[in-house]
C-alpha cells in the first residue's frame, strides 16, 4: 500500500499546492496525474522556513479575473464624452472679449476672468448666437457677416447634419489664424463636429459650412471653429451685395442656461 500524502507534503510541493487550491470541486483529493505518479521513495519533511516559503508563492499568484477587468477599462475610458444640448456662442474676434482675456501688457491669456465674463453676459442674454447639438442633427443661429442676411441683419436658420464625435482634434492653419490669441492647449481629446447648410431661405443660391468644438472645456469653456460659405441669388447680387460670402470664426461657448436652450426655429431667442 503506497504511503499517505500528507498536508505537509503537499505543502512542499507549490506547483501542485496552486493548482490544488484553484480548483472549484473544494476536495483534498490532488490531480490524477499526480496520484498515479509513484514516488521513488518518500521525501523528506520540509522545515518550517520551507513551508512559509511555498505558501508565499501561492498566495503572489495572479487571478485571472482581475487581469481581464483591467484589460476592459482603458478601452472604455478611450471613448470620448459627447457634448449635447444647447450652447451659448461667444466669438472670439469681438474687441471687448480680446481685451478682458489679455489685457495691455499682459504676458499670458485671463482665462478666469473672461469665463467669470461671459457668465455674466450669459445671463443677461447677451451673445453672438446658440447652437445645439442633436444625436444626428441640430440647429444654430449666429448673428455676425457671412451667417446673416445681408439686408435684413437677421440670423440665418442653420441646420446641422452629420453629427459625430471624431477622436484626433484638428484645425487648419485658416482656422487657426482666426483664434485669439492663439488655440487653447487642451487634454488632447476629440472634437464634435457637423455639416453646417441654411434653411430655406429667399436671396441664397447655395450654401455650405461646418461647426467644429472641443469635447472637453479649457478654463470652464467650450471653444471650436465654425466656417460658412454662402452664394447669393441673383437678386441679392443686383443690389449690390456681391456674388456671396466665405467666413470663418472661432468662439467660445457655454453650455445654455436651463429654460434658454435653443431646441428649433419656431421659438424665439435674443442675441
Amino acid at each position: 500500500m503506497p504511503p499517505k500524502r500528507t498536508a505537509d507534503a503537499l505543502d512542499s510541493d507549490s506547483e501542485a499546492h496552486v493548482k490544488y487550491k484553484a480548483t472549484s470541486k473544494g476536495t483534498d483529493r490532488p490531480p490524477p496525474t499526480k496520484k498515479a505518479r509513484k514516488a521513488p521513495a518518500p521525501k523528506a519533511m520540509p522545515t518550517p522556513k520551507a513551508k512559509a516559503k511555498a505558501k508565499a508563492k501561492a498566495k503572489e499568484a495572479p487571478s485571472p479575473v482581475v487581469v481581464d477587468n483591467a484589460n476592459e477599462s482603458p478601452e472604455e475610458e478611450a471613448v470620448p464624452t459627447r457634448p449635447s444640448g444647447s450652447f451659448d456662442i461667444y466669438l472670439m474676434e469681438l474687441p471687448f472679449l480680446q481685451e478682458i482675456l489679455m489685457p495691455p501688457k499682459a504676458s499670458a491669456p485671463d482665462y478666469l476672468t473672461l469665463y467669470k465674463d461671459l457668465v455674466i453676459r450669459q445671463g443677461k442674454k447677451d451673445r453672438s448666437g446658440q447652437v445645439n447639438f442633436g444625436d444626428d442633427n441640430g440647429v444654430m443661429r449666429v448673428n455676425a457677416p457671412g451667417f446673416e442676411d445681408p439686408m435684413e441683419d437677421d440670423a440665418y436658420d442653420l441646420t446641422l447634419s452629420d453629427v459625430k464625435v471624431v477622436d484626433e482634434a484638428f484645425f487648419t492653419e485658416d482656422e487657426e489664424n482666426t483664434f485669439f490669441p492663439e488655440p487653447p492647449k487642451t487634454d488632447g481629446s476629440g472634437m464634435i463636429v457637423a455639416s453646417l447648410d441654411i434653411e430655406s431661405h429667399c436671396g441664397v443660391a447655395s450654401a455650405s459650412g461646418e461647426v467644429k468644438m472641443m469635447t472637453t472645456p479649457s478654463a470652464n469653456m467650450f471653444f471650436g471653429v465654425m466656417n460658412m460659405r454662402v452664394s447669393y441669388s441673383g437678386m441679392y447680387s443686383r443690389k449690390g451685395h456681391g456674388y456671396g460670402t466665405d467666413e470663418t470664426y472661432a468662439f467660445w461657448a457655454l453650455k445654455s442656461k436651463e429654460g434658454d436652450e435653443m431646441r428649433g426655429f419656431d421659438e424665439f431667442h435674443e442675441f
